[in-house]
Formats: C-alpha cells, structure tokens, sequence
C-alpha cells in the first residue's frame, strides 16, 4: 500500500505512538480529522514509514510541543517531500524538526500560532515552498531572515515564502525587516499586496512604504518624546528649587489657609486676651509704640505682652504656653533682631506648634 487518503473520516482520534509495517506508504493524507498526534508518531526509522514522502496532516492537533529531548522528530524521513502541518495550533517548532528531512520541497505551516519562525534550514537543499501565512508573526528576526537566505540559495532561488495574513509591524525598529522584505520581494508570494501595520495605525503595502519618510518620522517622533521628557525633568526641578526657595513662605501661607478654613469651628471659645505681641527686647520700644499702641488706642484691643501681663515667679517658657493658649491671635514682630534671638525663635516655635495642631486654631498676623 504506498497512498492513504483518510482525509475527513475520523477513522482514529489519537496517534499515541509511531504507526509501525507501513514500510512502503508514500502518501499519508488525513487531514480534517481532529486528532491528538505525539510527536514520536513522525519517524521513518527502519519498520515505519520508510517510504514516506507526502504527509498532509492538517487540521489536527498535533503535540510537538511535547517531544522529548532524546527522541528526533522526522528520524530518518530523507524521502519526506511534501510536509503539511497547518491549522493545528502550533505555538511553536522545535528548531532542529527538519535536520532529517533533506529532501523537503514544500513546508506548510500556516494557519497556527507561531510568533516566530526558529527552525532550522541548514539542511535544507530543495526547498521551494515555505508557508507561514495565517500566523501572529509580527516580523522576522535576523537569524531567520539569514535561515531563509541560505535556503534559497541552496534551491538555486526557487525558494517561494509565503506571510500573508500575518500581523506584520512595520515601526521605527522594524527597518531590518522591511529593507529585506524590499530586497527580497520577488521571493514572496504576491509580495506587492503584502502589508504591515504602520507607525501611525494604518495598513500598509510594503512596496508603498518609503524608508527615508519613515525615518524622518522616527526621529522626530524620539525627538519630540525626548524633548516632553526633559520638559517634564527641567519642570520638576524648577519647582521643587522654587518650593525649596520659598519653603518658608509657603509654610505660613498653608497655615493661614488651614487657619481660614478652620474659622468656622472657632465660635465659642472665650480667650484671655485678643492677642499676643512676640518681639526682640531690641525692638520693644518700636512694637509698643507702633504696634501695641495703635491696637489698644484706637481698636481698644485687650492685647497681651511680656512686661505687663506675665505673672512673676513661673518659668518663662511656661508663660509664653500659658499667654499663646489664652490669645486670639498672636502677633510676632519679626526682624533681624528677632531671627537671631534665640528665645524668640522658641516662640515662635510654639506658635507653629500650637498652630498646626489638628484640635486648636490660631490666626496669625505677621509684621516684618
């Protein structure tokens, strides 16, 4: 018996092994059967299919993927001229399925899942037909544009590849492959109706595509992305330079804006005094008469300060806790005089302290 045709029957569901006494089958057809194939099924060693020379199973489920590291796929198959393996879900192909196969004309492996192409050609020295189409490929990498190359050579350049159907991208890291495809374009079945998907989301034939368009474009595409990212950086530093710059300034002005926003909570509260006067002992006759003149005289102002309202005998830290709680507002007469006195600059850090706290509020008017 050398022809088998049992295309369509679903005569058998699930080749578990290799098929041994059909020593002289040239052609196995049995396509369109659904049927789990092991990759220890496909050898020609002496007992199987010596003979074999056409083998069309597509449409099935064949199991590559779970060869052994031990075993040789295709052992022996040097008559193999006509392999179809398409539609099968093939994620992959072992690299080395071909390296007993030197006779091969055809390979067909469209219609599954391959994102790339990674199998060897080296032996491959009749090759005429290799069928990728309908596949996720989304390019070809170097090594297998440089497989493809030396097979067609070996076939005299009567080598015939086929990738219509596949999810070709043609972008700015994509010039290696489109050059090629260029060079190589009588080599590829119907390559004038070959496309890619573009830079900016369209289809593209290939021979459409100008390569010194399409790299203007990349490089203003990095240069403007380069450009929005060192905008973004210059940004960033600029304000946090600024922010570090004014970091005093904006302290106060959250402050006051958190005292503001808390104004509303303070109704109730009885205090002491309406407010209390900080300032350097240096400037004391200057806050009296400028200052705490005009608040008592002419607003009639109950104003707190250090002379006339501490009560003697208790630590003056204490006293200054003691006068900032019972004050409205605090007041803080702040000049050089006072940044450098180190007791005023403890008030004001009581001040701040007091100030922050989530459960108390107090306004502040700053005189510099």
């Amino acid at each position: 018996m050398k022809i088998v045709n049992a295309a369509k029957t679903r005569a058998v569901t699930y080749f578990g092994g290799p098929v041994k006494g059909l020593v002289n089958l040239q052609d196995l057809i049995y396509n369109n059967n659904d049927c789990e194939i092991v990759p220890e099924f496909f050898t020609c060693a002496n007992g199987y299919f010596e003979s074999l020379q056409v083998l069309d199973l597509a449409h099935n489920k064949i199991l590559l993927s779970r060869s052994s590291s031990n075993f040789t796929v295709f052992e022996n198959c040097s008559r193999l001229i006509h392999l179809d393996i398409s539609y099968n879900n093939l994620t992959d192909v072992p690299f080395d399925i071909l390296k007993e196969t030197s006779s091969l004309e055809i390979l067909n492996l469209s219609g599954n899942k391959l994102v790339n192409f990674n199998v060897d050609l080296n032996n491959q020295v009749s090759l005429k037909v290799l069928n990728l189409s309908h596949n996720i490929l989304q390019g070809l990498d170097e090594s297998a544009r440089n497989n493809i190359n030396s097979a067609s050579e070996r076939s005299d350049g009567k080598l015939t590849l086929d990738l219509s159907g596949n999810p070709l991208i043609c972008n700015c890291n994509a010039f290696p492959l489109l050059n090629w495809i260029k060079d190589h374009i009588s080599m590829i079945h119907r390559g004038s109706d070959l496309k890619c998907l573009y830079i900016n989301g369209s289809q593209v034939k290939f021979t459409h595509l100008g390569v010194s368009n399409m790299k203007l474009e990349c490089w203003r595409s990095t240069i403007m992305a380069s450009g929005i990212s060192a905008s973004l950086v210059l940004l960033i530093v600029g304000v946090v330079a600024y922010g570090y710059k004014r970091r005093y300034k904006i302290i106060y002005i959250s402050l006051h804006l958190r005292a503001l926003l808390r104004r509303n909570n303070l109704h109730g509260i009885d205090y002491d005094f309406d407010g209390f006067i900080s300032y350097s002992s240096l400037d004391k006759t200057w806050a009296i008469d400028n200052i705490y003149g005009q608040l008592v005289a002419q607003f009639n102002y109950n104003i707190c300060v250090d002379d006339r309202n501490f009560r003697p005998g208790s630590y003056l830290s204490d006293i200054i806790v003691e006068s900032i709680s019972k004050s409205n507002k605090i007041i803080l007469i702040i000049s050089q005089n006072f940044l450098r006195s180190g007791w005023c600059k403890g008030r004001f850090s009581v001040w701040r302290t007091k100030f922050s706290n989530l459960n108390e509020h107090y306004p502040c008017f700053g005189q510099i």
